[in-house]
């Protein structure tokens, strides 16, 4: 009688469940991804809480459909093919997240989180046209009902962390997205040392710390309130970017010298320009706000061009460098189009755009920049009558 199969090698070695699939399992597929050290298909660039998700495989039906779901679409991008393979795991992932969303219990906890975060990830590889701020309110959701309750594990409270930071880019123009208060207080004590990010490669840039991170919401929802505090966060948000833009630079042609491909330089490089996009988005958007409250600057139209040459660039570069990283750089795009007028800058900015439209085609998302844009005027109008009140001109 045939001895019963149960197992790969190493899942019986490392005491592991096994999905028991061939020629490989789920887990060590998902192994073999994250082993990935080429930068343009690096999963580890999106979180370092994915590092831990081979321990957890097993333990939740939902938490596995979602990593084959995030593993086959990687390795889909990988070879620039969609499979239905892909098409079916994403299927399989949505289906179960449904059946967890209505469960009271599993709906507060981390590998529902999980498993939301890792089927969003999937979205832009396999170009589905699917609302991002959507994805970020049920994320915002989940992260409201489990508030007030310590996750006692390294894994889950390093996931609530990385989860943080796309719902408050989003909330930056979004107003219909809200945190509970515990979480701003519960990360507001953290210190740099104390960052639960892994991203170490990155040096500490001050327009991205937690504190700055937590705030902007506020400052960008009530900018003639927080007029002086606004200006300062973007002259720092301009230093911040002009150090990662010389970095970036130097990298640039370190790496043109190099005679052949060095994947840790490039990792580097990756890394910079996300923080580098992240930077530009936050600058872009306070730029837009400055100067409707500034309408007579001279200055801040020039940054704003200046800032939307760069994002069109980087969102090129990322396209063709780090297409694991492009889910947020339509974001950016909208941004800059936010802050400026200029209707060549603005043509550029939808030629790139028409470059992610197979991966990315937030449209609802893009309406609420629209909707950021009448704020951004009814601002300004509001201020030169102030001003014609005043007697300048």
């Amino acid at each position: 009688m045939p001895r019963q199969y149960k197992g790969c090698d190493n899942c019986q070695k490392q005491k592991k469940k096994c999905s028991q699939t061939l020629p490989r399992c789920d887990r060590c597929r998902f192994i073999a991804v994250l082993s990935v050290t080429d930068p343009r298909y690096n999963l580890k660039t999106l979180g370092s809480w994915l590092v831990d998700i081979p321990s957890h495989l097993g333990k939740d039906g939902l938490l596995d459909t979602a990593t084959t779901a995030l593993t086959t679409a990687v390795e889909d991008l990988r070879v620039g093919k969609q499979s239905t393979a892909a098409w079916s795991s994403y299927g399989k992932a949505i289906s179960r997240l449904g059946h967890a969303l209505r469960d009271p219990v599993k709906v507060k906890e981390p590998y529902t989180l999980a498993a939301v975060f890792m089927i969003t990830l999937c979205q832009p590889w396999l170009s589905l046209k699917a609302d991002y701020v959507n994805h970020i309110q049920g994320m915002a959701h989940l992260l409201n009902l489990s508030a007030g309750k310590e996750w006692n594990s390294r894994f889950a409270e390093t996931l609530r962390f990385h989860v943080i930071f796309p719902i408050y880019l989003a909330m930056a123009i979004s107003s219909d997205i809200e945190i509970h208060s515990w979480y701003a207080e519960k990360y507001s004590k953290l210190c740099s040392q104390d960052d639960l990010s892994s991203d170490r490669d990155v040096s500490p840039i001050q327009s991205l710390d937690i504190s700055a991170i937590l705030r902007y919401p506020t400052i960008l929802r009530n900018p003639e309130l927080y007029g002086v505090e606004l200006r300062m966060r973007y002259e720092q948000a301009l230093l911040d970017g002009y150090a990662l833009r010389t970095r970036l630079h130097s990298l640039d042609d370190l790496n043109t010298t190099t005679k052949s491909p060095n994947l840790e330089l490039q990792r580097v490089q990756a890394q910079l320009r996300l923080a580098y996009a992240a930077v530009l988005y936050y600058s872009l958007v306070m730029n837009a706000f400055i100067s409707a409250l500034d309408p007579c600057s001279q200055f801040l139209p020039r940054d704003a061009i200046t800032m939307a040459k760069e994002a069109i660039e980087t969102a090129n570069v990322v396209l063709k460098d780090a297409p694991i990283s492009l889910g947020f750089m339509p974001l950016c795009l909208f941004a800059a189009s936010l802050a400026t007028t200029d209707s060549k800058i603005l043509c550029d900015i939808e030629v790139a755009l028409v470059a992610y439209k197979d991966h990315f085609v937030e449209w609802h998302h893009r309406q609420r920049f629209h909707d950021a844009k009448q704020s951004i005027d009814e601002i300004k109008t509001r201020r030169l009558a102030y001003l014609r009140g005043a007697g300048c001109r």
